[in-house]
């Protein structure tokens, strides 16, 4: 392997190879031009046309400036020549592209040149649209088709350029259908807002043709409006059009102003006739009020009722009054001359009513008569005030009123005290009957009673009464006879009861028993016999003693009993009236029924008379919190029935994943309803349940099918995630070629829809790692060509190193040598901006006579203002170089704006270049130290 292949890092070529290349180097122009046209060797043509530097010739051979035979693989490799040249400065762009006059050929040419100023230059001066679209179908790249199609705004042509592209490049037909469909876009928005104009113009000349109506100013008034919005965009044929509508609706409006001035007129008159005839409504009212309330003149009354109704005529002539008004007027006319007939008769109401008192409270025989001619008077004049009645009147009425309740109450006081006292004779004659005799004195006593309250006594009664004296009389004549050994009787038995160990309660019955047998005895006999009674009277309290104190004990329990009965029934009233019922729960409601009553039964017994009230209220109390729930479950079961038509509704719907979700949200809002009434409950939850389990039943029918449909896209997805595994392994141009793939990729993977459940996560993340990949590799080799520019830039710079290094030590040069080494240089086809012309200059300086040290230290320096632009560490013996440069540097750009540290480092680089020869040791040492602070400044 050759010094400068070892160099480069390159395989050793066959020597029959380097021989050639060693060939053309020697070959004339003429020559090398020939190799091109008539070589068999591809790789030598290829090589040939590297050496040639003239455009004409390689102008030729690409068949730009003239058409040429020679094959598209060498017609290629001339215009890469050209654009190389380009690129480096060796040939004026901007000549070249003013000397080819095929735009077609200039732009394939400059497509492959880096210098895209040169090609935006080029294009820019392009204007001619039919060119374009030849560009837009044609041109040799992509770029520049779509570049065309976007310079282009001829409608024909874009329309025609729609069809030409159509099955050709789809991103250039996007642009030119975008283009199309916005000229249809403001054409259809022209025709609407035509159509727009054209229909103002038309309701306007429509209106005008209208016969005149109270909406026909406002409307007219509204298209003008409209017209005014819209005239801008009429044209001169609409614009008279409106004009002559305007002055014919104009002429309608003035035509009939004078009829609505006559008729504006009138219509006051009659507004103000109607006003008056309120008024003189209201002075009948007054009038009426006045009699009513005061003494008057009747005849002076009479004159001026009639002033009124002259007045009231003459309403007549402007516009008849409406029969609800006659009839008022009327009404009010009559119950006036009734009035003043009344005042003729008994004075003035508060006259009539004072006299009427009076005659009440003399309890005077014609209070009645007087009675009925107030009521009359009063009730006639009630009827004729709807609204507020005058205060005499409701006085009198009260008067009346109060004269009735009074009758009425005597009435029925008499009639009940009548009807009791016959009740009293009837149960005495009842009681005789059935031997009783004490209890028939007795109820004889309280017929005397009341008798006292009644002043006469209906014959009927009086007969009644009087029989029933008789029999009295002869019964109590022959009872005394027989009542002393049953009273000794009695006395024994209670003897016998002393000391007794019964319950309380049936030694309480037996004393009872005994003692209404006592009383029995005693009633209506005239001989009491005071000895037998006292000792039976000590003897009975002696045996009841134990029963008493048993029934005291009892009437404390029960009420203790009715007071915790009281007090449960506040407790429930207070429940009622304070609690949150927008926010019950209503379980706890429940259950406080339940306890409620539970506690109620707890406390017996009670004494049932005080306990009524108390109960009422407790149930009254219990109903309304029941009341309460049952309008709870009655909410909830109408919500449930909402719950259950929304259910219903689902059953139908074709999407059985939103209504399988649908319906679990259902179901959760039925969870979240209260109860209802226990067997509405059932029945309701049993409807919903069924349409729960028609919907779950179509979607099990349909999952089969969308689990199928799931493991296909599945499969896809996994397909698609494999071929960008197979691109992701591809280096170079192919891996750049797919993009365009992966793009149609992703959109694939995006319309594949949805995956099975388990699968989701993992196959997205799979293709987003995949994407991932892919990107990061793209980006990588970006990365890796970005740094192989400067690689190449420091190889070649190496390479002239090691030559000028050999010319130093006393090599002589040597042509073939020279050859192969720009044989090398030219090789290298990637170089920074300006890369190639600094090593070539390099190249041509080469000499023996380079000072070695001196370069040396250059490159030290170089290494410094690197370390300092890169915050780096600089070796302990350089310390001191590197605080005088950065003095010397703070001196010399004091107020000037430094560059950023890639750039600065990009412009060491060159200036490392420039260096002439070092010692390769000390070189690979420098270079590595310079080279990590570029990476560094470049990161």
């Amino acid at each position: 392997m050759s010094f400068l292949a070892r160099l480069l890092g390159k395989k050793p070529q066959p020597k029959i190879v380097e021989k050639k290349a060693t060939n053309l180097e020697a070959l004339s122009l003429d020559a090398l031009v020939g190799v091109i046209k008539s070589g068999d060797d591809e790789s030598t043509r290829m090589a040939a046309i590297q050496k040639i530097n003239d455009q004409d010739i390689l102008l030729s051979l690409a068949g730009i400036s003239e058409a040429s035979n020679l094959n598209a693989a060498i017609q290629k490799a001339a215009k890469q020549r050209l654009a190389s040249l380009i690129d480096s400065g060796a040939i004026d762009g901007e000549q070249l592209s003013q000397r080819i006059t095929d735009k077609m050929a200039l732009f394939a040419l400059l497509g492959l040149s880096n210098n895209a100023q040169l090609f935006e230059t080029a294009f820019d001066s392009i204007s001619d649209q039919t060119e374009l679209a030849k560009f837009a179908v044609d041109g040799s790249t992509s770029k520049l088709r779509q570049r065309a199609a976007e310079k282009i705004t001829d409608k024909q042509i874009l329309q025609q350029l729609l069809k030409d592209t159509k099955t050709k490049d789809k991103t250039v037909f996007k642009i030119v259908k975008e283009k199309c469909d916005a000229f249809k876009e403001d054409e259809k928005r022209s025709a609407e807002i035509l159509a727009a104009v054209t229909g103002v113009v038309q309701s306007l000349e429509q209106h005008s043709n209208r016969p005149f109506d109270g909406q026909f100013i406002a409307k007219f008034t509204y298209l003008q409006q409209q017209w005014d919005a819209k005239k801008a965009d009429a044209n001169s044929e609409l614009i008279a059009r409106v004009a002559q509508a305007i002055s014919k609706a104009q002429l309608t409006i003035d035509s009939i102003s004078a009829e609505q001035v006559a008729q504006e007129a009138h219509r006051k008159a009659e507004e103000s006739v109607a006003v008056e005839r309120k008024a003189h409504v209201q002075q009948l009212q007054a009038l009426l009020v006045s009699i009513v309330s005061s003494d008057v003149n009747v005849d002076e009354t009479q004159a001026l009722l009639k002033l009124l109704n002259a007045v009231w005529e003459s309403f007549a002539t402007v516009k008849a009054p409406s029969a609800n008004e006659q009839k008022t007027v009327a009404a009010l006319n009559r119950i006036i001359a009734d009035e003043l007939d009344h005042h003729a008769t008994h004075g003035s109401l508060t006259a009539h009513k004072t006299r009427f008192e009076q005659f009440v409270a003399n309890a005077s025989e014609e209070a009645h008569a007087h009675y009925q001619s107030l009521k009359k008077r009063v009730n006639s004049l009630t009827a004729s005030f709807k609204e507020e009645v005058p205060e005499t009147i409701t006085a009198a009425q009260a008067t009346y009123q109060e004269w009735e309740k009074a009758a009425e109450k005597k009435a029925a006081e008499l009639q009940s005290a009548q009807r009791h006292i016959a009740g009293l004779i009837r149960k005495a004659n009842e009681t005789v009957s059935s031997g009783i005799l004490g209890k028939a004195v007795g109820i004889r006593r309280a017929i005397d009673e009341k008798l006292q309250n009644l002043e006469q006594l209906p014959n009927h009664l009086a007969n009644q009464l009087e029989q029933l004296d008789e029999t009295l009389t002869k019964l109590q004549d022959w009872k005394n006879y027989a009542v002393q050994p049953k009273k000794h009787e009695l006395i024994a038995q209670l003897e016998a009861l002393e000391g007794s160990k019964e319950h309380p309660e049936t030694l309480a019955n037996k004393i009872k028993r005994i003692q209404d047998e006592w009383r029995a005895l005693s009633k209506g006999g005239k001989d009491q016999d005071q000895d037998l009674w006292e000792k039976f009277h000590e003897l009975a309290q002696k045996v009841y003693q134990p029963c008493r104190d048993y029934f005291v004990e009892q009437a404390i329990i029960r009420q203790n009993n009715l007071n915790s009965c009281k007090q449960l029934v506040a407790q429930l009233n207070d429940y009622l009236a304070n609690h949150d019922w927008e926010n019950a729960n209503w379980k706890d409601v429940e259950k406080v029924i339940r306890v409620a009553r539970a506690e109620w039964r707890n406390y017996t017994p009670t004494e049932r008379a005080a306990t009524q009230p108390v109960l009422a209220e407790f149930e009254s109390a219990l109903a309304a919190i029941q009341q309460k729930l049952h309008d709870e479950f009655a909410k909830n079961a109408n919500l449930k029935k909402e719950v259950i038509a929304q259910a219903q509704q689902l059953v139908g719907l074709d999407d059985s994943r939103k209504a399988t979700d649908e319906i679990k949200k259902l179901q959760a809002r039925w969870q979240s309803i209260g109860a209802s009434l226990r067997k509405e409950e059932q029945q309701l939850w049993h409807e919903f349940r069924d349409v729960c389990d028609a919907v779950f039943a179509k979607r099990q029918q349909q999952s089969a099918e969308f689990k199928a449909e799931l493991d296909a896209n599945s499969a896809l997805a996994k397909n698609l995630i494999a071929e960008l595994a197979n691109i992701s392994v591809l280096t170079g141009q192919a891996l750049t070629d797919s993009r365009k793939r992966v793009d149609g990729i992703r959109q694939e993977f995006t319309g594949l829809g949805q995956f099975p459940k388990a699968q989701v996560n993992e196959i997205k993340t799979a293709f987003n790692q995949a994407i991932e990949t892919f990107e990061q590799k793209v980006k990588d080799e970006r990365v890796a060509l970005k740094q192989q520019i400067w690689v190449n830039l420091f190889s070649a710079n190496k390479i002239v190193n090691d030559y000028e290094l050999a010319l130093v030590k006393g090599k002589l040069p040597d042509l073939a040598e020279q050859a192969e080494l720009q044989t090398q240089i030219n090789a290298i086809t990637q170089w920074p901006s300006g890369g190639l012309k600094a090593i070539q200059q390099k190249f041509a300086r080469a000499n023996a006579s380079a000072d070695i040290a001196e370069n040396l230290n250059v490159l030290r320096e170089l290494c410094i203002r690197a370390d300092i632009l890169t915050d780096s560490v600089t070796p302990a013996s350089e310390q001191a170089l590197r605080t005088a440069f950065q003095v010397n540097q703070l001196q010399q750009n004091f107020g000037r704006k430094t560059q950023d540290a890639a750039t600065e480092i990009e412009n060491l680089v060159f200036e490392w270049v420039a260096v002439g020869a070092v010692a390769s040791t000390e070189y690979e040492s420098l270079f590595e130290r310079f080279n990590a602070c570029r990476l560094k400044a470049a990161h």
